[in-house]
């Protein structure tokens, strides 16, 4: 089971109230809401946690989300990616 799908029922509706355009950055097959843009790390580097079904539709670095205007999304919604940035204070 995925930490989101821990935390899915406290935190899911506050990302729907947002609006229906949010990102879900390191999903891991499991985002938060099934409308959630899902952007993850290739799964080739040996470090992504794959814990659910879900594609993939962006892989990058979430750090670098050049697919993105400003201010485009409703939501973010980001669990356990913190943890694996080189330089978390740039993050």
């Amino acid at each position: 089971m995925s930490e989101t799908a821990t935390a899915r029922a406290i935190l899911a509706p506050h990302c729907r109230a947002c609006g229906p355009n949010g990102l879900d950055l390191g999903a891991g097959g499991d985002p938060i809401l099934p409308t959630s843009i899902a952007v993850d790390r290739a799964e080739t580097d040996g470090q992504r946690a794959h814990v659910g079904k879900s594609p993939t539709h962006l892989v990058g670095d979430v750090a670098n989300l050049h697919w993105f205007r400003d201010g485009c999304m409703d939501y973010v919604y980001s669990s356990h990616t913190l943890e694996d940035a080189v330089d978390p204070v740039a993050w």
